[in-house]
């Protein structure tokens, strides 16, 4: 059995880096699962076998951590919710007390994800325990950490070939979302560095400690044969490839907090082996590796490193970074949960109630894994995770200052500086979100713990830890462990079912004008997944939609009711319940809850636009067409099909076209969104009216675009009107002079027109311009013939 759950231990530590980072719910049951079975069968042998578990360091506040975590998912009533947390209950109150102002409601605003997060954390806290375990063998310990370099190495090398072979896909062969920056088996090159970034110090730390004696009393010639007649020469020239290895990917990933945290551990890991044995001559060799990861990377190029911080810096040549705007968002947060914070795993539920910029992108994580501790936790949950780390340092440093063991000294500041650099990089980043950082994290920390305790010298063995040697208890712990496994099983093989019912359905446009039949049949693949997982919203969600189509309103309120139990600040769900209320003839609770769908995703356009048209279906003209001006101003890119929702919705509810046109701002898109649906539809007249709206404006809008000026050309162009065409060519370059294009069209309009000096001026122009400008090359070259 003990066979088991070391062949176990050791798939997991390969496993989930390849696993894509294991982010996703089948990855992620293996991790959490395959954690579950090796602890219980551990404790089940260390029984059966009478043998003792040695006491784990900081376990107790991760026992206490993760009880909290429980505690956040137990249904509370009112009065104790609002006095724990009064905004949590003001937040309720104002959405699903709309509906319901009597349940017994919880911490967490998501209960699903917020299990989902217990076993998750149960997962790497088990895997921890195991770490220290397993590894209290001097045997064992010393096999895994080769074992671990050696797999981290090859995926640095197979991170890096991919890297030059193939950016768009990850293993050759798997595609990957368009913003995407793959590194190895990553989808986020950020997380990627963020493993590597664990590990580097430790093989640096083992680097150093092979390091061959030698006489430097002797000629460099006598040096060198010594070096190579040192016994471990071998393993030093592999540990120092693999330091290279590990730390030109990191560098590759083009990952600016990766390199700046693993810098600062390595720089931080030369001060705490110097202060220990008081050597000098030391910092050489990690001078000399620097060098070399230096000369390596230069070999793959620089470049675009360099561009990567350069992007720092926005077009105005100011500091510029997005996570800011999290950041200061998540504050507000904090402000208003302190406590308890909105329940681990929830920050995609609680963000869009206090988001306040307009972006098409979802903001998923804070980027700042101690904002998402206070946000999810507050500060019970940091109290406790600082708790869990100040116990794990202090008796490891207690140990520390006692050992004389150099492999266990070594090894030991190695572990603690890659926790020191993960530490760092956390502060812009979401590295311990991932299922493989997570339990990386959790296997150095362990490791950090064995390895000053284990004795590895070759007369010692054993550890330094203490022995739990009450075998009544360990019946007991593995039938916990057990009962966890079954139900992490249980609910991840529901998940599991229920996605691949809801994935059959969930790209299908539906639409009134499917045969009932059809959408009868839909409807039963959507009741599938929502029996098999109850849990997930967006199933309920879908299912209530089909039964709005099918006519079916108490049926469809029930369940987008159960949607808006499980997520109950979604402002989406929120809204359709509103809308439900209205087809019944509930107006003023439909209103409310149409109204809080906005409070709670305040930087939504949808949501503006949603209550737009129900005041609009309402007959409340005025209020209706000042909310489609707000969102249009909101909307971050305007497209066609966009405009034409906005228009539609207007239409729709007897709005004539000069009305259309008022409620349209005066800002650039908004304008070119609702020209190009005129010019879609034929009616040429509103079409121009728009247009010329636009272009009136454009000058001065301070987020204009080159290809604004283009889509206004186009449409003068397409309808012979070369001469305006043409000013608007001339007006463009003029406000953007340090754009080609308006010269390059400028060009071609005065080529059409038969002055063709002018137009070889433009060309002339525009490679002034970009003097490596294709287009301007092939015209000017066709002219000159």
């Amino acid at each position: 059995m003990q066979k088991t759950v070391s062949s176990i231990y050791v798939f997991l530590l390969i496993f989930c880096p390849l696993a894509f980072g294991t982010t996703e719910s089948w990855s992620l049951a293996v991790m959490e699962l395959s954690c579950f079975l090796a602890v219980s069968l551990y404790l089940i042998n260390q029984w059966y076998r009478d043998k003792p578990i040695y006491k784990t360091p900081a376990l107790v506040p991760l026992l206490i951590f993760l009880g909290y975590i429980l505690c956040q998912i137990v249904p509370l009533p009112p009065w104790l919710l609002e006095l724990l947390s009064p905004n949590t209950y003001r937040l309720y109150m104002d959405t699903i007390g709309i509906v319901d102002d009597d349940s017994w409601l919880s911490i967490s605003v998501n209960r699903k994800s917020t299990l989902l997060e217990f076993f998750r954390y149960a997962s790497y806290v088990g895997f921890y325990f195991l770490t220290v375990q397993l590894l209290s063998s001097k045997e064992r310990l010393q096999s895994v950490v080769g074992l671990v370099v050696i797999f981290l190495t090859s995926l640095s090398a197979f991170a890096i070939i991919q890297y030059f072979t193939s950016r768009d896909t990850i293993f050759w062969l798997i595609e990957v979302p368009i913003n995407s920056i793959i590194f190895g088996p990553y989808v986020n090159h950020n997380h990627f560095a963020g493993l590597m970034e664990l590990a580097l110090p430790m093989v640096i730390a083992l680097f150093i400690y092979l390091k061959p004696r030698i006489s430097y009393k002797q000629s460099w010639k006598e040096k060198i044969v010594e070096i190579f007649d040192f016994q471990g020469i071998n393993l030093y020239i592999l540990l120092g490839f693999s330091a290279l290895l590990i730390a030109s990917s990191i560098v590759l990933s083009l990952s600016r907090g990766g390199m700046i945290s693993a810098s600062l551990s390595v720089v931080l890991l030369v001060i705490l082996i110097s202060l220990r044995f008081k050597q000098k001559k030391m910092n050489v060799i990690v001078f000399l590796l620097l060098i070399s990861v230096f000369l390596s990377v230069s070999w793959f190029g620089w470049e675009t490193v360099v561009n990567r911080f350069a992007r720092l810096q926005n077009q105005q040549g100011e500091i510029y970074e997005a996570r800011l705007e999290f950041w200061k968002d998540s504050i507000e947060i904090i402000k208003a949960l302190p406590l308890v914070g909105a329940g681990f795993g929830t920050f995609s539920d609680i963000y869009p109630a206090f988001r306040t910029f307009v972006s098409n992108r979802a903001v998923l994580h804070a980027h700042n894994d101690y904002l998402e501790l206070l946000i999810e936790g507050g500060v019970i949950g940091l109290l406790l995770v600082s708790l869990f780390l100040i116990y794990l340092v202090k008796s490891s440093f207690k140990v520390f200052r006692k050992r004389h063991d150099r492999y266990s000294i070594y090894l030991f500041l190695g572990c603690f500086t890659g926790l020191v650099s993960i530490f760092i990089h956390s502060l812009t980043d979401f590295n311990l979100h991932i299922g493989a950082n997570g339990l990386y994290f959790f296997f150095i920390a362990g490791l950090m713990v064995t390895s000053i305790h284990t004795k590895t010298r070759i007369e010692a063995s054993g550890t330094l830890l203490k022995k739990i040697s009450n075998r009544r208890m360990l019946p007991g712990i593995a039938c916990v462990i057990l009962i966890v496994l079954i139900g992490g099983f249980s609910i991840n093989t529901k998940m599991l079912l229920g996605h691949y019912y809801y994935d059959s359905i969930a790209d299908m446009h539906i639409n009134k004008r499917m045969p009932k039949d059809r959408l009868e049949k839909v409807l039963a693949i959507a009741i599938k997944s929502t029996d098999w997982d109850s849990g997930t919203a967006r199933y309920l969600y879908a299912k209530a939609n089909l039964e709005v189509l099918l006519l079916k309103a108490p049926s469809a309120l029930a369940s987008y009711k159960e949607a808006l139990y499980r997520q109950p600040l979604k402002g989406e769900f929120l809204q359709r319940v509103g809308f439900i209320y209205s087809w019944l003839g509930d107006d003023v609770t439909a209103e409310k809850l149409i109204k809080a769908g906005i409070r709670t995703d305040q930087s939504s356009p949808e949501r503006y636009r949603q209550y737009a048209e129900w005041l609009l279906s309402q007959g409340r003209k005025a209020e209706g067409l000042e909310l489609i001006n707000k969102a249009l101003l909101m909307e971050p890119s305007l497209t066609v099909q966009k405009s034409r929702e906005y228009i539609v919705s207007m239409l729709v509810n007897d709005i004539d076209i000069e009305e259309v046109l008022s409620a349209i701002p005066n800002r650039t898109k908004p304008l070119l969104g609702v020209a190009e649906y005129f010019y879609s539809t034929d009616n040429y007249q509103q079409a121009d009216r728009a247009f010329s709206r636009a272009l009136n404006w454009i000058t001065n809008d301070p987020n204009k675009h080159v290809r604004d000026y283009g889509r206004i050309l186009r449409f003068y162009a397409k309808k012979g009107r070369n001469n305006k065409a043409l000013d608007i060519a001339l007006k463009a370059a003029n406000d953007m002079p340090n754009e080609p294009r308006p010269r390059i069209w400028a060009g071609r309009l005065y080529k059409k027109l038969g002055v063709t000096y002018r137009a070889i001026e433009e060309f002339k122009m525009a490679l002034t311009i970009d003097p490596t400008n294709i287009s301007a090359i092939r015209e000017l070259n066709s002219l000159n013939r």
